[in-house]
């Protein structure tokens, strides 16, 4: 089973095998925790950005969606220590309890979020290629999908924070065009699905999952 929690509580979770997922773990007790694994934790650039440009706005409507989690995907899609360290872990929390844990009081707007969310997505679709449920995606959507770098910082978004609205996604008014023919072509794609035709409420879909997974996790990009 897969926990997640603050460094704060780590304590109470003694009784799993817990992983420090942060940038830096010197000022945490060794006796806390089983092992230390940075390649989960953000890097040092984005850790520096967050903790000097962004999490002083204090609000996280204003850079988690726009500014975090595009960052993010950036440098860990195909980033091979990322992808090996979350089926290291998708392996160990299906036969042992494992808990990730980093300094944020509140998971909602930490990275220990998406990397559980990749840990049980690795878990959901590593048997993708012999589930008839979960068909492998055409190299075309993924193709679609890597070369519009606005569509896969978009998927990105929602594969980890699903369901997001339209203005909790684009960076600012002026963008509210390109956003939204993004999420229309995500959404001809077959990768997200609207849920309110008046008030757009974008989730991602099976096959999205599916496609981001294939991305993230597997590095299925074109040649």
């Amino acid at each position: 089973m897969l926990f997640t929690c603050s460094v704060a509580d780590l304590s109470r979770y003694r009784h799993t095998t817990c992983w420090l997922i942060t940038r830096y773990a010197g000022r945490v007790p060794r006796a806390n925790y089983d092992e230390w694994v940075p390649d989960l934790a953000p890097s040092r650039d984005l850790h520096h950005r967050w903790s000097h440009e962004w999490r002083p706005l204090q609000d996280p409507s204003h850079w988690w969606a726009s500014r975090y989690l595009p960052a993010w995907a950036r440098s860990k899609t195909l980033d091979p220590s990322y992808k090996a360290a979350i089926q290291r872990a998708a392996e160990l929390s299906l036969t042992d309890d494992l808990t990730l844990a980093c300094w944020c009081p509140d998971e909602t707007h930490c990275h220990r979020s998406l990397v559980a969310h990749a840990v049980r997505t690795y878990r959901t679709y590593q048997s993708m290629p012999s589930d008839p449920t979960h068909p492998l995606p055409e190299r075309q959507i993924i193709t679609t999908v890597l070369t519009h770098r606005p569509l896969w910082h978009l998927l990105a978004a929602l594969s980890v924070s699903p369901p997001l609205t339209t203005t909790e996604i684009q960076t600012h008014p002026g963008t509210r065009t390109r956003t939204l023919r993004t999420l229309r072509t995500l959404e001809q794609l077959g990768l997200i699905v609207r849920d309110q035709p008046l008030h757009p409420h974008w989730s991602i879909t099976d096959l999205g999952a599916a496609v981001w997974t294939n991305v993230l996790l597997r590095g299925n990009h074109p040649s």
